[in-house]
């Protein structure tokens, strides 16, 4: 009997209880947006690449002190120098950028978490990830003519073998 009464309490009080659950406040939702974290991978990634140009310009510098004034070594050194110094200002540009937009995102996905807990509605949105993954990609195409359209001389070489096609199915000639 009291194996019985076990069971049914389990199975009536406790069971549903499990099951139904409650649902508790995330106090840090950001960590799962997958939009946060695709932004703080690129941060980190960022924060490599300042710190090896760092390690370049410094590198460029020792050479330049090294190379014989007044010689086309020099002026090859400061040219380098400068370029390995103008790659570090556009890292730290990047790297200020998103880390910038992560703190953005933070504050946003706590924003949307917060609506969408008070709505009970299901968080993050997965329409919004397709959404920036789609603007990264187009972001990150090359924005060079030549890479996006084809040659000339392709589109020639294709409209002639679909002229071919078309007078030999069509019976050949005049």
């Amino acid at each position: 009997m009291y194996q019985i009464g076990k069971k049914l309490l389990f199975s009536t009080v406790i069971l549903p209880l499990f099951l139904v659950g409650c649902s508790k406040h995330n106090p840090n939702p950001e960590l799962l947006d997958p939009i946060y974290l695709d932004l703080k991978g690129r941060v980190g990634d960022l924060e490599k690449d300042v710190s090896s140009f760092q390690a370049a310009v410094s590198e460029e510098e020792e050479n330049l002190v090294r190379v014989e004034p007044r010689t086309k070594d020099q002026a090859l050194a400061k040219k380098r120098l400068r370029e390995a110094k103008i790659k570090l200002a556009r890292a730290e540009q990047n790297f200020k950028y998103y880390k910038i937009r992560l703190e953005r995102r933070k504050f946003e996905a706590r924003v949307a978490y917060e609506k969408a807990f008070s709505e009970d509605k299901a968080w993050p949105n997965p329409k919004e990830f397709e959404a920036y993954q789609a603007n990264k990609q187009l972001r990150q195409a090359k924005s060079s003519w030549s890479l996006r359209v084809p040659k000339l001389k392709d589109r020639v070489k294709q409209y002639n073998s679909q002229q071919d096609t078309q007078t030999t199915a069509s019976g050949g000639g005049h």
